[in-house]
């Protein structure tokens, strides 16, 4: 049986090239793009009594071998992707795991690890995404990440990875942390998720929104007020869902311009960077959907007062 090591390429190894799925420039993102909307969606429709999520530190154990950003023999992480002939491609994780703060359930036993899981291409970056960020970036110091386990019962590994995070993001969990901890979110009142719509933490807005949907209760009120609190860098991908959401229910000339009127007023009280954002949730809405767009916003309209905004913010 013999295992290959793919990252990082130690010594014997030489330059020999990564598979092409490991696109370091398209796949290495922060959070915005990681956790928008429809994967917290994802999170919050999946947990039960059984699951856990917590914000955890990975630091991986170092190994003397070749960099391959330097071209030089250093210290690389151990954690790395093989190729075992037996068993297929494995990630073998080897480092230590620390808790930060668990927001929801009893996560598995943190600490030393040194695993190997079987992987697909895809779940290297679908599920595995911050060790991957590592091996590829030769990442030596601890990396945030936030964890989702469907079933904390299981292994550490057969968690959702999602990170690394930014100091930013961090906070950003930290201060959802503190929000959740008020309230009894199995017992969420339909006021109390309305309230927060009104935060600016878009983890909060994103579960107000979340409560509002699983009570069929999302108003163009809803919308404007969640794209209004919704801080730069999140609030295009979950305008652009909402915007899908509302072909959903039955339509009307009056339900359109109410929703026009909400997304003008939203964009005319948003910060330029802000305001691109909505322009370019409007365009891809309309481009992908031109013939249900006209049926839920008015599109030339809309497309009018955003793109004149945007020019008086470019002057």
């Amino acid at each position: 049986m013999i295992a290959i090591v793919i990252f990082p390429l130690l010594g014997i190894l030489g330059s020999q090239a990564m598979p092409p799925v490991l696109d370091a420039k398209k796949e290495v993102r922060n959070l915005p793009w990681l956790l928008d909307y429809v994967a917290f969606k994802k999170i919050l429709s999946s947990t039960h009594e059984e699951s856990a999520i917590a914000l955890v530190t990975f630091e991986s154990e170092l190994v003397e071998g070749y960099s391959l950003s330097k071209k030089v023999r250093t210290f690389v992480p151990l954690t790395s992707v093989m190729i075992d002939s037996g068993k297929g491609q494995q990630l073998r994780v080897k480092g230590t795991l620390s808790s930060v703060a668990i927001l929801y359930g009893d996560p598995p036993k943190l600490g030393s690890v040194d695993k190997r899981v079987p992987v697909a291409a895809r779940s290297l970056w679908t599920r595995y995404r911050p060790f991957m960020t590592i091996i590829i970036k030769e990442m030596k110091e601890p990396v945030s990440m936030l964890v989702f386990w469907k079933d904390a019962r299981g292994d550490v590994l057969d968690g959702e990875f999602i990170g690394p995070l930014t100091a930013e993001d961090v906070q950003m969990v930290n201060d959802f942390k503190k929000v959740i901890e008020k309230l009894s979110l199995p017992k969420l009142s339909t006021e109390e998720a309305r309230a927060l719509l009104m935060s600016t933490n878009p983890l909060a807005i994103f579960l107000g929104v979340y409560k509002l949907e699983e009570r069929d209760a999302v108003t163009d009120k809803d919308f404007f007020q969640a794209i209004k609190s919704m801080p730069a860098g999140y609030s295009e991908s979950t305008m652009i869902y909402l915007l899908r959401q509302h072909l959903r229910g039955a339509t009307s000339a009056e339900k359109r311009d109410a929703l026009t009127s909400a997304i003008i007023k939203a964009f005319e009280k948003s910060p330029p960077e802000k305001k691109k954002e909505i322009l370019r949730a409007v365009n891809t809405f309309a481009t992908e959907l031109p013939g249900s767009a006209a049926e839920v916003i008015d599109v030339p309209e809309l497309r009018r007062r955003l793109e004149s905004g945007s020019d008086e913010v470019s002057k």
